[in-house]
């Protein structure tokens, strides 16, 4: 890859100048590795471009630039009509070579320019020999970096990394390697029990839900709200969908969720004091119920649900914080997760006269709305996990309410679920 001139593109006046201006400005702010470091793992959004760049080994935009250029160029595939390397792309794209995830996985890293003689997968070989030492060497560099990548660069490093090891593989038994057979291994898929609703097109899952007394005994003005955004009915400015539609945001082929999964809602209003009669009540509701509809699951809205900040004030749907805002107004993000309470249909307390068990489980969690349409039905009506490995889960969370994070690299699985 060398210009007309017999040089290499990267080595004009210029690009080298501009490289050296970048090197002296590091050198000139006292930019060290080990303070880049400690702010990645302390204080990642204070992380300016070129900490970043020298965190990860880059250096100036223009040399990342040409050595893409080279690697492209080595793979014999087309520059210009090829897309960023990547790993989040829907198919092979990004990631034909071995070249191509080792540059993935060394998040974008390339050579010194200045030194660099033209060859890309030799260099690109050297930078992951060396990213293998520093990860065996370096384990708080190697947290650094994971705490300043993106979820997306995260995703795309692990997609790579699998990739590559099926490239390997297929090299050694066959001395060559397939991108699509690589990817058809990898690729997302919709989940099994989501293609048993699209097999039936008239099919329903979800569950039963009820009202407390209590919670529509709140100002009109709180409850009003908080279901618009718990239903969506009150989407966000920019079209965006809210609480339990945002279910179909979190796993593979989402759509599927907003098609057949639905919330019976219940006309009369339940006591949230006296979990007995909930039970009793829904149980009499079971023989009436669709048939993916939970039977050993209800859902339970109640005062707690609610933020008292609503009583008063506005709730302003924007998914961020704008620069002028109300006297009034409340942000849908100060207020979520939004959630409700599942209830275990077929709990009872271990001892007459108490309401929870020896580790003060009470038969009920609460559930973040975003996933209660997604992986929360997934854990109970399809996984059968029982409801108090879910509550221990949810311990640790943020307000002990339960969720369940998408896989990076596969959005038809969940990262974990108890």
């Amino acid at each position: 890859m060398e210009s007309e001139q017999g040089g290499f593109p990267w080595m004009t006046p210029r690009d080298v100048a501009y490289r050296q201006r970048w090197k002296d400005d590091c050198d000139r702010e006292q930019r060290t590795m080990d303070d880049i470091t400690e702010k990645a793992l302390k204080e990642r959004e204070q992380l300016d471009r070129a900490s970043n760049h020298l965190l990860f080994g880059r250096s100036p935009l223009r040399d990342s630039w040409y050595f893409r250029q080279s690697i492209y160029a080595a793979a014999k595939i087309d520059y210009y009509s090829a897309p960023y390397p990547s790993s989040v792309l829907p198919g092979p794209e990004g990631l034909q070579t071995p070249a191509l995830c080792k540059y993935i996985i060394c998040d974008a890293t390339h050579p010194d320019m200045d030194t660099f003689d033209g060859d890309a997968i030799r260099a690109m070989d050297d930078i992951y020999q060396e990213r293998l030492r520093i990860e065996e060497s370096n384990p708080k560099l190697v947290k650094a970096r994971a705490a300043a990548r993106w979820d997306y660069e995260e995703a795309g490093m692990q997609r790579a990394i699998m990739t590559l090891a099926i490239y390997e593989k297929q090299i050694e038994e066959t001395g060559t390697f397939d991108a699509e057979a690589a990817w058809s291994q990898i690729k997302p898929r919709r989940p099994a029990w989501l293609q048993e609703m699209a097999d039936d097109y008239t099919s329903v899952f979800g569950f039963a839900i009820f009202k407390s007394s209590k919670f529509m005994s709140r100002p009109e003005s709180a409850y009003t709200q908080w279901l618009g955004a718990f239903d969506s009915t009150a989407p966000l400015k920019d079209g965006s969908l809210t609480g339990i539609c945002r279910a179909s945001d979190t796993i593979f082929d989402g759509f599927l969720v907003r098609h057949h999964g639905y919330l019976q809602w219940e006309k009369e209003a339940a006591n949230e004091d006296d979990s007995v009669s909930m039970r009793e009540k829904f149980a009499t509701l079971v023989p009436s119920l669709k048939s993916k509809t939970s039977n050993d699951t209800f859902l339970v809205v109640t005062d707690n649900c609610v933020p008292h900040s609503l009583d008063n004030n506005t709730l302003r749907m924007t998914s961020y914080v704008p620069k002028k805002r109300g006297e009034n107004e409340v942000l849908l993000l100060e207020i979520e997760p939004l959630f409700v309470w599942a209830y275990d249909a077929h709990w009872s307390p271990p001892e007459a006269g108490t309401a929870c068990d020896e580790d003060g489980y009470e038969g009920r969690i609460k559930v973040d709305a975003r996933v209660i349409l997604s992986w929360f039905y997934y854990a109970r009506a399809v996984m059968g996990h029982t409801m108090k490995d879910l509550w221990r889960r949810a311990q640790n969370e943020p307000g002990q309410i339960w969720t369940a994070k998408t896989s990076l690299v596969n959005s038809g699985l969940p990262v974990a679920l108890i």
